[in-house]
């Protein structure tokens, strides 16, 4: 587990967030971010009324939709500004259940 790595990505998630909360407000779901392709866990991110939870890994947890990728792989998104929808039709992110939730993401530019 690369822990600075998943620091850095959680970090500008959570500033991209903040910096969009009025984008995100009414925003209620649980996104899993599921990073064990490259051996790094599973970790939650919560949204109550478009405020973040604090994001914590988990092993086995209920969500509102998933994103299953290589740690690595959603850093460079993340650098070269890749939305979450290019990504899964690319082939190297895979994207399950509320697809809504993610695409309210998207478009507070948070993903």
């Amino acid at each position: 587990m690369n822990k600075i790595l998943l620091e850095k990505f959680f970090k500008s998630f959570e500033l991209k967030t903040r910096a969009n909360s009025i984008k995100l407000m009414g925003l209620d779901g649980r996104i899993l971010f599921d990073f064990s392709p490259s051996g790094d866990g599973c970790w939650l991110a919560e949204f109550v009324n478009g405020l973040l939870n604090p994001i914590h890994e988990v092993k086995d947890e209920e969500y509102d939709a998933k994103l299953t990728t290589r740690l690595e792989d959603m850093i460079r998104a993340q650098k070269e500004c890749i939305r979450v929808p290019d990504g899964n039709s690319q082939g190297w992110l895979k994207v399950e259940g509320n697809t809504s939730l993610v695409s309210k993401l998207c478009q507070a530019c948070v993903s």
